[in-house]
This record gives C-alpha cells, structure tokens and sequence, in this order.
C-alpha cells in the first residue's frame, strides 16, 4: 500500500514545543481529530507481534512533497491533493539546501519527476 505518513512531522528527530489547532467552521457531525504522543505510541507498538512485523518487514513511511513551480495553481484550494511542497516544508529554495536542512533532522532524500505520480517514482 502507498501510505502517508500525517503526523505532524513526528518522523523528524527534532520537535515542536507547541502544537496549535483551530477549526474556523466545523463540520457538522464530523472533523473529529485525535491527539496521541508519538514516541511513547511507538515503543508500545513496537512491543506487539504486529510492532515486530512491521519491524521485520522494514516497512517504512515516507513523505512525499511536491516542487512549488511544476504544482502552480494546483493545490487543494483547486481542489487537488497537493497542499504543501518541499520549498515549504523545509524552508529552502535548492534541492542541495533542502537536502542539508533535512539531513540536520535525521532525514534522507530522494527525488523523482513527480512524487504524486507512482510511475515516477
């Protein structure tokens, strides 16, 4: 299965001190989200036979951003699946700076064409 991984970047070795949510409309009847402690979450994962498969098998997620100029004027206020991109999430505007920021944070990189498309990849 193609997974991702939303969890307010917990992937990342270095945290937030503060996390804030608002909802400016809330649905009705819906929109509900839950809050859980990561790290903790995981070691307790981690302790169950479903943990030890998952380790076994090396499933691991991954985060897939999108370049800022080949997803101009396609984000999810158009109603695509694209909300955020690499030039963002790392504070960057080179692959070489978003590489070094995300090594920093324990994280490795890889780059294809189009991470939204599976045949890209």
């Amino acid at each position: 299965a193609w997974l991702h991984y939303h969890h307010e970047m917990a992937y990342n070795q270095h945290s937030m001190k503060n996390l804030a949510f608002c909802s400016v409309k809330a649905p009705i009847g819906k929109g509900d989200t839950y809050l859980s402690e990561n790290v903790s979450v995981t070691d307790e994962l981690m302790q169950t036979e479903l943990g030890r498969k998952l380790k076994d098998k090396g499933v691991c997620y991954i985060r897939c951003l999108t370049d800022r100029e080949a997803y101009k004027r396609q984000g999810w206020k158009e109603g695509q699946p694209v909300y955020n991109h690499w030039q963002l999430s790392f504070g960057a505007e080179t692959p070489e700076e978003a590489e070094e920021k995300a090594a920093d944070c324990g994280l490795e990189t890889e780059w294809c064409a189009d991470p939204l498309n599976h045949e890209s990849k």
